[in-house]
């Protein structure tokens, strides 16, 4: 008797960890279904896709939105190699600067080297910002201008950050 009690046991056993496998698997391919991982995507890209913002909130023609779309694409392209450059302008100066002989006029050098790349990009945003007033309606461009205050005022840092522990302990000294 006991053999049977131990079969009906193990078959129980084998039988609900079957159960959870199936129903794990069954979650995991629910989870990751491709038209789910699809939409996902597009979400993303979406909330990445700022033609479609501006186009939203600005109510941009279909003309103005792929003049926009030119024009974006244009500046990224440029502004994507300045900012490779300027990247590796930085890793070579932290390198320059942390090396047992740090050349001091090299370093200076590359500084000023970054200072310009920094400035030609600026310099790459004014010129942007004028070709995306000639496409643009005044009261368009009015509208842009709030947005990117809204955008900026989002993301401005708290005016009041918590001081560190050393700070506070420094400012406790002060006053006793």
């Amino acid at each position: 008797m006991e053999i049977f009690s131990q079969n009906k046991l193990l078959k129980s056993i084998i039988i609900v960890l079957v159960l959870l496998n199936m129903t794990i698997i069954g979650f995991y391919e629910i989870k990751n279904r491709p038209e789910d991982r699809q939409r996902g995507k597009e979400d993303r890209n979406e909330k990445r896709d700022v033609s479609s913002v501006l186009e939203k909130e600005l109510k941009l023609t279909e003309e103005q939105s792929d003049s926009i779309d030119r024009l974006r694409r244009k500046f990224f392209e440029k502004e994507k190699i300045l900012s490779d450059s300027i990247r590796y302008m930085r890793d070579s100066l932290n390198s320059v600067m942390f090396s047992k002989n740090a050349d001091t006029a090299l370093t200076s050098r590359i500084a000023r080297s970054i200072a310009e790349y920094e400035y030609t990009m600026e310099m790459l945003r004014i010129e942007q910002a004028q070709e995306f007033k000639k496409i643009c309606s005044p009261e368009q461009i009015e509208k842009f201008r709030n947005l990117v205050r809204e955008i900026r005022d989002y993301f401005k840092p708290d005016k009041n950050p918590q001081k560190d522990d050393k700070e506070n302990r420094k400012e406790k000294r002060q006053r006793e």
